[in-house]
């Protein structure tokens, strides 16, 4: 998915780019890093009367398969969805003479309904949710970060074994996180910075030395997220067309997927998101050949 300002697109089975929402000139829309469903079959933003105050603001939910909104109860932060039903809530409120602020992470499955062990500052991907759950569900990643808006870490739960890792200086990067086995994250060191893959098992990072270009020769490589356990999805943004690639993690060779002319001037597009658990689940079809870059 290609959004921009109030407008997003998706390139589908059609064989071309279908512009997702019609909203109309009399609606101000905001969409934000978390608005894409991983399932590829909703999207989420903020919609507003123009002149009217924030508190006119509508949540709305777009179904991609039928077209239908849906107005939905504001909340501080939009629910993450995990592939098997799960949904995360993640709420924040202010008490105390010093408006201290805390958070509430509520894991809700079925009937069950969990309180995760965390009480970090939500928040914080410039290219994608800040919370993001594996494609088989057993594991969550949060990317938090402090009031000053400096990087802080990212919580990685293993809701299976209710274990809890913390790994500092990182943030989450992209709108597919994790490697599909659940064992790497691509996250930054520092905000906007390049991506790196953490290795969760090791907590080791590692630089992407054979994906890394130089901006000032080509334009700037922007990675998505993962497809498979070895290649990631890219974009670049150049001249007029927006170019869609998989890269190969370890050799730095890539495969194009797709080109398409740039639905909107180069300023109201804001990035690319890939539905998660769409992407991975047919990574068969994004396979890099061996023989060529």
């Amino acid at each position: 998915m290609i959004w921009g300002t109030g407008r997003a697109w998706a390139w589908g089975s059609h064989g071309g780019l279908l512009e997702l929402t019609d909203i109309g000139d009399r609606r101000v829309v905001r969409l934000s890093s978390s608005s894409l469903d991983p399932n590829g079959t909703r999207l989420r933003f903020e919609r507003r009367v123009r002149d009217l105050a924030p508190q006119a603001d509508e949540h709305v939910e777009h179904d991609l398969l039928t077209g239908r909104q849906t107005t939905k109860a504001p909340r501080s932060h939009p629910p993450a969805y995990g592939p098997n039903g799960e949904v995360l809530d993640v709420t924040m409120t202010a008490s105390g003479p010093d408006h201290s602020t805390h958070w509430k992470y509520v894991l809700t499955h079925g009937r069950s309904v969990t309180e995760l062990p965390v009480d970090d500052r939500f928040s914080y991907n410039q290219t994608g949710p800040a919370a993001q759950f594996t494609s088989d569900g057993r594991h969550l990643a949060l990317s938090h970060q402090t009031p000053d808006r400096q990087i802080s870490g990212v919580t990685t739960i293993d809701l299976v074994h209710e274990k809890v890792e913390r790994f500092d200086g990182v943030e989450l990067v992209g709108s597919g996180c994790w490697s599909p086995d659940g064992s790497r994250l691509l996250v930054a060191s520092t905000p906007g910075g390049y991506p790196e893959v953490l290795d969760t098992r090791l907590g080791s990072l590692t630089h992407l030395d054979t994906v890394i270009e130089n901006p000032r020769d080509t334009p700037w490589l922007t990675l998505v997220g993962w497809i498979n356990d070895t290649s990631l999805l890219a974009y670049r943004d150049a001249g007029t067309r927006m170019h869609v690639s998989v890269v190969d993690v370890a050799s730095g060779k890539r495969r194009e997927l797709l080109s398409v002319a740039r639905p909107a001037p180069k300023s109201e597009i804001s990035g690319v998101f890939m539905a998660q658990y769409v992407a991975q689940g047919a990574s068969a079809s994004c396979a890099l050949p061996s023989d060529r870059n």
